[in-house]
């Protein structure tokens, strides 16, 4: 959010930031920042591409610091909430 407000006090238009979900797939970020495959096998991370936190683009860490490599499987996952596209009145900035 930080990141959006400054870009708006600057004149900048701000990063897309999206979760993207498709045909057997899911992508948080814009650019590919997380990439989840539908059967949770063929997963990839490249930070830093919509949402920033601190690392250096597209340095080794962008690539490995959620899974240890670019590309990787996921064992198990946890979803908190699935909120239709069509009832926005849940989704509130910040989580709030």
């Amino acid at each position: 959010m930080e990141e959006e407000e400054k870009a708006e006090r600057e004149g900048e238009k701000p990063k897309p930031q999206a979760l993207i979900a498709g045909d057997g797939y899911v992508q948080f970020g814009s650019y590919g920042d997380l990439c989840v495959d539908g059967d949770l096998s063929e997963c990839s991370s490249l930070l830093e591409q919509s949402y920033g936190i601190g690392l250096t683009e597209e340095g080794k860490e962008c690539y490995t610091l959620l899974a240890g490599s670019h590309f990787f499987s996921i064992d198990s996952i946890e979803v908190f909430e699935i909120v239709s596209v069509a009832d926005t009145s849940r989704l509130k900035r910040g989580g709030k």
